[in-house]
């Protein structure tokens, strides 16, 4: 969102290359002052004006994405001349590479996906969603501190060392439960870690998406590849089917009080992320 509260006009400038069918997932929506929200599909290029407001909203799913987006906001003083960009935004998102049926993702498939290793040989994988902070699971990281916690960026081998990243900062979801696994989430700060060609960020669902009840989500990973099994050298990827919570529970009645609202049930026999 930019405002203005001087009385310039603010025009923004975007290109745009998303998934070009036209009732596609994909898409950016800008809104100008009060005006109706107006959505860009495909591929081109649009120059928007306000008086006080833009808002920009962007959605994007896993599958069928296209490059992303760019947008540069200027100010228009009133009766003068457009000053310099004051403000670039711009978004790349996963690109369609995915190997339909297969395993073994390609290189950089995954570009958010980090390696989480541990002064005592813990092995985890997380998300990049911000250029300073990893999203990984708790029990990978409680009872480290900072100075245990290293983390490897661009990673498709989990032994590639190239891009190393020490912990700044761990925090631990407050209401953790080692016991039941709830709350399972942890932040690792880092030093900038800025996007390029193996590089991204998360594509982050919208709050008000409701995605994880039916459908099916992609896990990834360096598990194992068979119960007992080793782990995998190389990143891999599996389908699984999510299922809501109460299903979850009569499915797998030894499980059905540990399951909770902050969980996403998903897996069928066979695959899982455990073992993909």
């Amino acid at each position: 969102m930019w405002m203005d509260i001087g009385g310039s006009t603010l025009l923004m400038k975007c290109s745009y290359a998303l998934d070009r069918r036209r009732r596609s997932r994909d898409y950016l929506q800008v809104t100008a002052d009060d005006a109706q929200a107006e959505r860009y599909y495909g591929s081109g290029s649009v120059e928007i004006t306000a008086e006080t407001r833009l808002d920009v909203y962007f959605q994007s799913n896993r599958k069928n994405t296209g490059i992303g987006f760019e947008c540069t906001v200027s100010s228009i003083p009133a009766g003068g001349e457009t000053t310099p960009p004051a403000q670039t935004t711009a978004y790349k998102c996963l690109e369609a590479t995915r190997i339909v049926g297969g395993q073994v993702t390609d290189p950089h498939e995954y570009k958010f996906q980090v390696v989480v290793r541990t002064t005592d040989n813990t092995l985890c994988g997380g998300s990049l969603i911000h250029r300073k902070w990893v999203l990984t699971a708790a029990h990978c990281v409680s009872g480290k501190n900072r100075n245990q916690v290293f983390v490897y960026l661009g990673a498709h081998q989990y032994n590639d060392n190239t891009n190393e990243r020490g912990a700044e900062d761990l925090i631990i979801h407050p209401l953790y439960n080692s016991n039941r696994n709830d709350n399972d989430a942890a932040l690792i700060k880092i030093a900038d870690a800025m996007a390029s060609d193996t590089v991204g960020y998360v594509c982050i669902a919208s709050n008000r998406a409701n995605l994880y009840s039916q459908g099916t989500a992609t896990v990834i990973g360096w598990g194992t590849t068979s119960s007992g099994g080793s782990i995998s050298s190389t990143l891999r990827e599996a389908d699984v089917p999510l299922m809501s919570n109460s299903e979850c529970s009569s499915r797998y009645l030894n499980y059905g009080s540990y399951i909770t609202d902050n969980m996403i049930c998903a897996g069928q026999p066979g695959t899982d992320s455990c073992q993909v």
